[in-house]
């Protein structure tokens, strides 16, 4: 007869240790895992962000220093006061300079294409 009572005190024992041990720890990990994996995402979208901000400020300040060139060419090219092989080799030297500006074109009022930055097949060529 003792043996129930063995077994009921073992049983109730485990009982007691899964409540008071078992099942908070396994909140508890539960919820830090959560914490922790909430502050990796954060972590990564900020430096996602960050990284995503100097991208587009590198983009834009590519793109601001092209225009600024191109604009550059096109104001010390006068076609009036110049001669056309001044303006071409303005357009030469900007291409050895800077490879950005290797397909830059100078055109009549119609269109077209009297020299560039490289030296044309065909003169006269329309766009």
């Amino acid at each position: 007869m003792r043996r129930p009572f063995i077994s009921q005190l073992k049983i109730r024992n485990l009982q007691l240790y899964l409540f008071i041990v078992i099942f908070p720890s396994m909140i508890i990990s539960v919820l830090f895992t959560q914490l922790i994996t909430n502050q990796l995402e954060a972590e990564q979208t900020e430096h996602a962000k960050r990284t995503a901000y100097f991208h587009k400020n590198y983009v834009d300040r590519f793109i601001r220093e092209t225009v600024t060139r191109i604009e550059t060419i096109a104001l010390t090219s006068n076609p009036e006061k110049e001669s056309y092989q001044y303006i071409e080799s303005i357009l030469a030297r900007a291409h050895q300079k800077d490879l950005r500006l290797s397909g830059l074109y100078f055109c009549d009022i119609k269109g077209n294409m009297l020299f560039g930055s490289h030296p044309l097949q065909k003169k006269n060529q329309r766009l």
